[in-house]
């Protein structure tokens, strides 16, 4: 069953058209992704609500570093859920 947008969780990797990204940050209404596996490729912001398809979580792997939801440092945005804090 297709988890809601919302629901994404930094490191979720997602299919969508045969193509596979992982989520690097997730607040509700924004996420931004990579492509998944991903070689030091900037993310791009996707607006949920805007998106054609339906996006499947197929898995979750450690997130590329460094970044906010990658360090651990406390700064991530979603704090490691699928929604802002």
């Amino acid at each position: 069953m297709p988890a809601y947008k919302s629901d994404f969780m930094p490191g979720d990797i997602l299919e969508l058209f045969g193509e596979t990204y992982q989520v690097i940050e997730n607040d509700g209404v924004r996420g931004q992704l990579i492509p998944f596996p991903s070689e030091e490729i900037p993310p791009h912001e996707v607006i949920w609500a805007e998106e054609s398809g339906q996006y499947l979580r197929i898995g979750n792997a450690e997130l590329p570093g460094p970044s906010p939801c990658s360090t651990g440092n406390g700064t991530c945005p979603t704090n490691g859920r699928g929604s802002p804090l």
